[in-house]
């Protein structure tokens, strides 16, 4: 099994591997079931025999996860007591990001923006932005193909949020998966020419396209992988981050756990797509937000399952855009007082009838919809004082 995926030769021997998982991009992951935590310990220990570095320990709701450098690898541990599962994951391309916060010496107030796509010939596509406390930007996905003009619309509001400076300063760029209405118009405002932006990091994680479970995937979404993964090769200026469950990282003031990615689904297969997102639970001022991308059920009682009560969240992304995707026990557990729905309101309103968006609702206190306007949210946020700027697009 050591041989199926070279980067396994760089680590420590390991003996107790029930099966290894493609992660893409030259990555791969040894994984076993039925273990118990004297294994994760003993790995560790191996790696710390073997000169790895160990960069962050972390322990989420009595989840083990490990970050170690060395050999040429990123190497994440992750030990899950309800599944009685380790995994090794061995990562030799990604990108460091920072492992402490960077605090602005004058701090600007955090602030979260859900921006208004051009919903009038789809009913999807997600961009947020989250302004740091040094003025840079933090944005997430950005919006579907055929919102033909919001590449520019996503750059025209940056640079008004940026104000006087020269240079928009995007500290990262992350997305949850790799859908049309999710990257897309990253790559035509990447190709589009603007001169007046710089982006430090971009962070994501994609499945391999052959991997068990790709067969139930569309084609188009295959391609618009293929297409993503020729523009991030013709632009080696762009430092890419792979992301992997457990991890801990910061941008600028902003701390991210890496709640769920698609390697988590593994052994199982990856019959769908929208359960390849990557999970994250951001922490800005105290404030929690739970960026649920496009999860669906499988990606929901693994959320469940390991993390309980440590979902609950101020502010709730919902999940697949308020259509079927995370499930009522999710929203249970996330208790969001503030809700954010990217779609229009017309499909918001033809998916209230959904189990999980009846149990979300019913345990928040506000709920913004995208169609309806740019909304601003102040973090830490105050109830009530959200500011929705006038719409810019009518109804078709």
């Amino acid at each position: 099994m050591r041989t199926t995926f070279p980067v396994f030769d760089r680590l420590p021997e390991y003996e107790n591997a029930t099966g290894c998982y493609d992660c893409n991009d030259g990555c791969a992951m040894l994984y076993s079931a039925g273990v118990e935590e004297w294994v994760y310990t003993d790995y560790i220990q191996k790696l710390n025999k073997s000169g790895f570095k160990c960069c962050r320990e972390n322990e989420l709701q009595g989840n083990l996860y490990a970050t170690y450098t060395g050999a040429g690898l990123t190497v994440q541990i992750c030990y899950v007591p309800s599944e009685k599962a380790l995994r090794i994951v061995a990562d030799p391309h990604t990108a460091g990001f920072d492992w402490m916060p960077k605090r602005a010496e004058r701090p600007e107030k955090t602030k979260l923006y859900q921006m208004e796509l051009d919903f009038r010939a789809i009913d999807c596509g997600m961009c947020y932005m989250v302004k740091c406390d040094d003025g840079s930007f933090f944005v997430i996905d950005s919006a579907h193909m055929n919102s033909t003009q919001d590449h520019i619309r996503i750059h025209d509001m940056l640079k008004k949020l940026n104000g006087e400076k020269a240079k928009i300063k995007i500290a990262g760029w992350f997305f949850s998966h790799a859908h049309q209405d999710h990257i897309v118009k990253f790559m035509d405002f990447i190709e589009f020419g603007f001169d007046d932006y710089e982006i430090e990091k971009v962070y994501y994680t994609f499945p391999a396209l052959h991997i068990p479970g790709s067969e139930h995937w569309s084609e188009s979404d295959k391609e618009t992988m293929r297409e993503f993964d020729a523009l991030m090769d013709r632009h080696p200026e762009l430092c890419r981050v792979k992301l992997h469950t457990g991890q801990r990282f910061y941008v600028r003031n902003l701390q991210f756990d890496v709640l769920a990615t698609h390697e988590d689904i593994y052994p199982q297969p990856l019959n769908h797509f929208n359960d390849s997102s990557t999970v994250l639970l951001m922490e800005a001022e105290g404030e929690k937000v739970l960026w649920l991308g496009d999860a669906g059920t499988v990606e929901s009682d693994i959320l469940e399952r390991r993390y309980g009560a440590l979902l609950a969240s101020g502010i709730v992304q919902v999940a697949h855009h308020g259509f079927h995707g995370a499930t009522a026990a999710v929203y249970e557990l996330a208790k969001g007082k503030v809700l954010l729905f990217s779609t229009s309101s017309k499909h918001y309103a033809a998916n209230l009838y959904r189990e999980a968006n009846q149990k979300a609702i019913a345990l928040c206190r506000e709920k913004y919809i995208a169609g309806d306007g740019t909304v601003e949210l102040m973090l830490p946020y105050e109830p009530g004082t959200a500011r929705v700027w006038d719409r810019e697009i009518a109804d078709d």
